[in-house]
């Protein structure tokens, strides 16, 4: 992999020579970082290793968005988004700059980019066998008698992904890990899980009647109407176009 050979370039190489010729004390938290990423044709050699503290490895990945061009440019931009959250919560706070700076990254790689007819028929015929359902949908009362069965019952997570979900929390907050939790080995009542259900229901709801006032709109592709918001733009316009 050849980088461009930029400020960011340089930036980027100090950072990995410092943290080569150092040794990062017991108790400060660390992250592991892939000099040349595994997207970009890295791979898990120790020389290909080195340990970060998570303000640089942050950087360091904001730095390579600046250090590719093309597809590469893409992939690090949506490698360094998604260091910024994990199980949907914040892990890496960002200044509205550095988040304006990559959903405009963001957008202007997916712009315009969807599979081909080719690709498709790969990815179809790869699929073939495996998804039962390809090509199928559920009747309303099939999809009636699904949503009864699951009323009330919760997926359990298995010991290993509890193991896995624990060992990432001590990771990236390590003040609200194990004992530190205030909710470490106590389960809220039903009394409570109900107060947090009307806190968050109903006009509580910070996105209750934001979009009930929305005029209705006609996507052009699939000509069916929706309110404007969100949820219709997201699966309808573009999208449809795509599919298209």
């Amino acid at each position: 992999m050849t980088f461009i050979e930029n400020k960011y370039s340089k930036w980027y190489w100090n950072i990995i020579e410092k943290s080569k010729n150092r040794n990062l004390p017991d108790g400060i938290y660390k992250e592991k970082h892939h000099i040349v990423p595994r997207s970009l044709g890295g791979d898990n050699s120790k020389e290909n290793l080195v340990s970060l503290t998570g303000k640089e490895h942050f950087i360091c990945h904001l730095l390579l968005v600046k250090m590719v061009s093309k597809q590469d440019k893409h992939r690090m931009a949506y490698a360094a988004w998604q260091m910024t959250m994990i199980n949907g919560r914040r892990r890496y706070k960002m200044s509205a700059r550095i988040y304006e700076l990559l959903r405009k990254q963001l957008s202007k790689s997916l712009t315009g980019r969807f599979f081909s007819e080719e690709t498709k028929q790969k990815i179809g015929e790869k699929s073939k066998g495996r998804k039962p359902m390809l090509g199928k949908k559920h009747s309303e009362g099939t999809k009636k008698k699904i949503s009864d069965s699951k009323i009330g019952i919760s997926t359990p997570k298995s010991i290993e992904t509890r193991k896995r979900m624990s060992d990432t929390w001590k990771k990236i907050a390590p003040d609200r890990a194990g004992i530190k939790n205030p909710m470490h080995g106590k389960k809220q009542s039903l009394d409570t899980k109900e107060l947090i259900s009307k806190a968050n229901s109903g006009k509580n709801n910070g996105m209750y009647g934001k979009y009930k006032n929305s005029p209705r709109v006609q996507c052009p592709h699939c000509h069916k109407e929706g309110k404007d918001g969100p949820n219709f733009n997201r699966w309808h316009f573009n999208y449809c176009k795509g599919k298209q």
